[in-house]
């Protein structure tokens, strides 16, 4: 993982972080086919809008990838499947 963060202002904060997964296996005796390698990149951006108000807009899994994670144990034989491309928008008021 390596993440970065910029504050270009005062008012302003960018965060990124990218995850790199390689060379994961599979038991021994599981048929299953071997995992990809993957990479994601998420992004959060922060404007502090009053001294009591802020806004954050992130986004997970910025380039959409299609990954899974191995399910080890129990009878499941589907791999999890990590959430796609999701953007959110979070607006905070102290007081």
């Amino acid at each position: 993982k390596i993440s970065a963060n910029w504050q270009p202002r005062d008012d302003w904060a960018m965060h990124l972080r990218w995850e790199g997964y390689r060379d994961r296996v599979r038991p021994r005796n599981d048929p299953r086919p071997p995992l990809e390698d993957f990479q994601l990149v998420h992004a959060t951006l922060r404007h502090e809008i009053t001294r009591s108000m802020s806004a954050l807009l992130a986004v997970h899994n910025v380039f959409d990838k299609r990954t899974f994670i191995p399910v080890l144990f129990g009878n499941n034989s589907d791999d999890y499947r990590l959430p796609g491309r999701n953007v959110s928008l979070q607006l905070e008021v102290r007081f």
